[in-house]
């Protein structure tokens, strides 16, 4: 799982964040959506009784239009949660506001303009920087009074979510040997699958 450089969130642990997580059939599933042609993300969590972020599913696509993915994302939930009553939130990049042109979206149509036509309303909230939003994780990740972080991964569904965490996320080395300030997000799969883990 090493990726060449420091590791992002360095106290992610097997032992306290790589957990098994259980369905809870009354409370609201949650889908942070990372767009993108080349590698789409969604990762499907919940919040559990204890307060924590529970990350339950990963899904990522290769060379998808937004329409394809999602729909692929909707398929798969449907099978997942054929009878989820308490229902989906779904959150996105606040650049799927934008109009895009693209390989991925010929007719220009905005990311969430596409979510919405498949019934996904995807909420955004500008203002949080890719900084803030890491300062976020890594307060989550910290260990509470109860021994137990506030954010969890299950490792066998979401595999590549628990890769980045555990060093393919990383702060790449210059040419000088110096540590750059800000994450490789080049190393496809794994960026994609930390932006989508900021959204969320």
């Amino acid at each position: 799982s090493a990726g060449y450089g420091a590791r992002v969130f360095p106290q992610f642990t097997d032992t306290h964040h790589a957990v098994g997580q259980t369905l809870r059939r009354h409370k609201v599933l949650y889908r942070g959506f990372d767009f993108g042609w080349h590698c789409p993300v969604a990762l499907i969590a919940q919040i559990d009784g204890q307060g924590r972020l529970c990350f339950l599913k990963e899904v990522v696509g290769a060379k998808q239009t937004t329409h394809d993915f999602a729909s692929d994302v909707l398929r798969r939930c449907a099978e997942w949660y054929p009878t989820h009553a308490a229902g989906f939130e779904d959150f996105c990049d606040p650049a799927g506001q934008q109009i895009k042109s693209m390989e991925s979206e010929r007719n220009e149509r905005r990311d969430v303009e596409v979510l919405a036509g498949l019934g996904i309303s995807a909420a955004s909230e500008y203002g949080w920087s890719r900084k803030d939003a890491r300062t976020l994780i890594h307060r989550l990740l910290a260990l509470r009074t109860d021994g137990t972080p506030s954010l969890v991964v299950d490792p066998e569904g979401c595999p590549l979510t628990t890769q980045a965490f555990l060093g393919r996320y990383v702060y790449p080395t210059s040419k000088d040997g110096r540590q750059k300030d800000e994450p490789d997000d080049v190393t496809h799969p794994w960026a994609d699958v930390m932006a989508a883990v900021r959204y969320g």
